[in-house]
């Protein structure tokens, strides 16, 4: 899916001197750079889903984004919700979870 998007000057100059520079275009760098934050912005998506609209944590979670900086998104979850559990570790806990009820099946008990 291709999405325009709008850069300031000083931005796009620069995007476009490193794509000549490294052979990239300009979407491969802006690809590769938003890749290393991919998990940030899933992880705000899933809490924001997580908390209703309106409501404080929901208000200081978009601003996250809004003000990035200079807190990264996740220091920003842990700060407004210190006991929220990420997807990381939702996905640690159902597998520890799991685990033990595999390991019983696997001895017959």
């Amino acid at each position: 899916m291709a999405t325009r998007i709008a850069l300031e000057e000083h931005t796009a100059a620069l995007l476009a001197k490193l794509a000549s520079a490294t052979s990239l275009t300009p979407s491969a760098i802006v690809n590769r750079l938003l890749a290393g934050h991919l998990p940030e912005l899933f992880e705000l998506d899933e809490f924001l889903e997580t908390h209703p609209a309106g409501s404080p944590v929901h208000d200081e979670a978009v601003n996250l984004l809004v003000s990035h900086g200079p807190e990264s998104v996740m220091a920003g979850i842990r700060r407004i919700a210190p006991d929220y559990m990420t997807l990381g570790q939702r996905f640690e806990q159902k597998l520890a979870e799991l685990l033990p009820m595999r390991e019983s099946r696997a001895r017959g008990l």
